[in-house]
């Protein structure tokens, strides 16, 4: 049973942006902030209706959606309800909400999450060239530097979207970034994760510059 919800009439637009405010003051990056607003965004465009009236059914509705497109079960709970969540979250604590507003995505009854083993297909040679092509020519900082970051280190482009300005540095005369972990935000498998990946001649001139752009921004 829905309760207090204070304020039935708010809208997604300012619960999300409530989120999005939390998430700045916790140093999240722009570019994870882009991703997720736009995965609220969707579930707002499909349910189809204010915050304070989603339902625990939608949301079931959601998640079934989601899985029949292909989603995975790990990405739907581990990305798509807990975002969803801490918006909710949010959304109360900035009293767009009511206290004891009741969030829809408590208490959903799930598939369990089986690990499967994929086999996996690398690029061929034609597609990793049109990749790059296409990231050289890009403006937007994210689809232009993570592809080309990871062509010549092999890091995960999770780890590349965290990189932050201080995460490169010179170390031993050589420029390199460091994957390293920041506040709770980040988390990391073992000790060993924490290296520094020396940039390629390819590309270390200018992605230090935008380094050095972002740090006095």
């Amino acid at each position: 049973m829905r309760v207090e919800t204070r304020n039935a009439s708010a809208t997604w637009e300012a619960c999300i942006a409530a989120w999005e405010t939390f998430h700045s003051t916790k140093k999240g990056t722009e570019s994870s902030r882009r991703q997720i607003r736009a995965a609220l965004e969707r579930f707002a465009k499909w349910v189809a209706k204010p915050p304070a009236e989603v339902t625990r059914d939608d949301v079931r509705h959601w998640v079934d959606k989601r899985l029949a497109d292909g989603v995975s079960l790990k990405t739907i709970t581990g990305r798509d309800l807990t975002e969803l969540k801490s918006m909710y979250k949010r959304a109360i604590g900035r009293e767009l909400l009511g206290r004891n507003f009741d969030i829809p995505t408590n208490d959903i009854d799930l598939p369990k999450f089986v690990q499967t083993t994929l086999p996996t297909r690398g690029f061929s040679d034609n597609e990793a060239a049109a990749i790059l092509s296409a990231a050289k020519k890009e403006t937007d900082p994210l689809y232009h530097f993570v592809p080309i970051l990871q062509h010549y280190s092999g890091v995960r482009v999770s780890e590349l979207t965290h990189l932050r300005p201080d995460d490169v540095r010179q170390v031993d005369g050589v420029w390199c970034f460091c994957p390293t972990l920041h506040e709770s935000e980040r988390t990391q498998k073992t000790g060993f994760s924490r290296r520094e990946v020396p940039l390629h001649p390819g590309i270390v001139e200018e992605f230090v510059a935008f380094a050095k752009r972002r740090k006095n921004e």
